[in-house]
């Protein structure tokens, strides 16, 4: 069964996925999971209730390092497609992640050159000293829009279940979530369509 979970969180089968949580996994009664198992399919169920796949994400106002104000609306409303990226610069697994991602995102916009597709990041720590550091040593601001919360207490958090790092939101033209993992196959489908 924890096969099955992993394939509908990578294909995006929510609802499928939200079954089998309530279902059989959300009151481990056989006490298959371990706590880092639960707390990952509570997270994932969680996020799946937030913003629903083909829902349009919500209006959020980000600020650069310059501190230009900006909305994820004004961001995907000229692009075919864009990436959104929640991380944290000390987050080990965002560490290792963020480079994979540049690559794929550069190798994409020119697989692609007429397809408008944007990565965004966005800093989901209260942190900003390591940011600042971490987007230059990455080259980030030559590959992506890398943005910071204007709120300190991150409000966008708790509307987006975006506590984990990294978290992952891809969106097309109008807003719509279409994709909420970064998965390299699903991403490179969805473009081609």
């Amino acid at each position: 069964m924890v096969a099955n979970i992993a394939f509908f969180e990578s294909n995006n089968l929510e609802e499928t996925y939200n079954h089998l949580y309530e279902k059989y996994i959300k009151d481990n009664t056989c006490k298959a999971f371990s706590d880092i198992d639960m707390n990952k399919f509570s997270n994932e169920f969680e996020s799946n209730k937030k913003v629903p796949l083909f829902s349009v994400f919500p209006e959020l106002t980000f600020a650069t390092k310059d501190s230009i104000t900006t909305t994820i609306q004004e961001i995907y409303a000229k692009n075919d497609y864009t990436l959104l990226t929640f991380f944290s610069p000390t987050c080990q697994h965002c560490i290792d992640k963020m480079p994979e991602i540049k690559k794929f995102m550069d190798n994409l916009n020119e697989k692609f050159p007429t397809k408008n597709t944007q990565w965004v990041t966005i800093l989901n720590d209260r942190e900003e000293n390591n940011w600042i550091e971490f987007i230059e040593k990455n080259q980030l601001d030559k590959s992506a829009i890398n943005l910071k919360s204007l709120d300190p207490n991150r409000t966008y958090q708790h509307s987006l279940n975006a506590y984990s790092n990294p978290t992952y939101f891809l969106l097309d033209k109008e807003g719509k979530v279409v994709l909420k993992s970064f998965n390299n196959k699903a991403i490179l489908e969805i473009i081609n369509k």
